[in-house]
């Protein structure tokens, strides 16, 4: 049991190295005020590298709970229980589990919230929130997740707070249009010109 702790352990300490480098890209694409670098080629990249590595220190650990009305729950479910203790994060999720975004799946509406509220930067505030619940975390976590660590969340929290520096909203029509023209179901492939290019299937 001890050996296969310390491997879990190593593979969230793996993961938050890959948040912390991505984490590090986007703050080199905000310029001395903060204004993200929105008209940079490689903008939406390096977002999405974050989110992906975001995605996968929250899910790491993450059980398979489900109710027998409303099935497995999820990433949406989890930041829902503090809707209330963070104002801004009910909002996020009525968008993310709306029709507006280009996500059908489950997984593809929890990746909507996590886009939203790192560029609205509401994410460190809920994840901080979520921290300080240890029964929801708890139920939601198994012990070797990042955010049943006090050590492997400082890790993640002080990555985030990186983020804090970095003004998203100082292109709101761009910000807008990186959530719009993601297909958060595919993996996120970002189509610049607005078209969503769903891949062919292989012959």
């Amino acid at each position: 049991m001890g050996d296969q702790n310390e491997e879990r352990t190593s593979e969230a300490v793996a993961i938050l190295g890959r948040v912390n480098d991505a984490v590090q890209r986007v703050a080199e694409l905000s310029a001395a005020g903060g204004a993200f670098a929105w008209s940079q080629d490689n903008a939406a990249a390096v977002l999405l590298t974050l989110l992906h590595a975001l995605e996968e220190a929250l899910c790491f650990g993450l059980r398979r709970l489900s109710t027998f009305l409303f099935g497995p729950k999820d990433l949406l479910d989890l930041f829902g229980t503090v809707k209330t203790q963070v104002p801004t994060v009910r909002a996020i999720l009525d968008f993310a589990s709306s029709s507006s975004v280009h996500a059908q799946s489950v997984r593809g509406h929890g990746r909507v919230f996590l886009a939203t509220a790192l560029l609205k930067h509401a994410l460190l505030p809920a994840l901080q929130a979520l921290a300080q619940n240890k029964s929801v975390v708890a139920e939601y976590y198994e012990p070797w997740a990042v955010l049943r660590s006090p050590q492997l969340f400082a890790s993640l929290a002080a990555s985030l707070e990186l983020t804090a520096q970095c003004n998203f909203d100082s292109d709101d029509k761009a910000a807008g249009a990186f959530v719009q023209r993601t297909d958060f179901d595919l993996a996120y492939p970002y189509v610049p010109g607005g078209a969503i290019e769903h891949p062919k299937p292989a012959p």
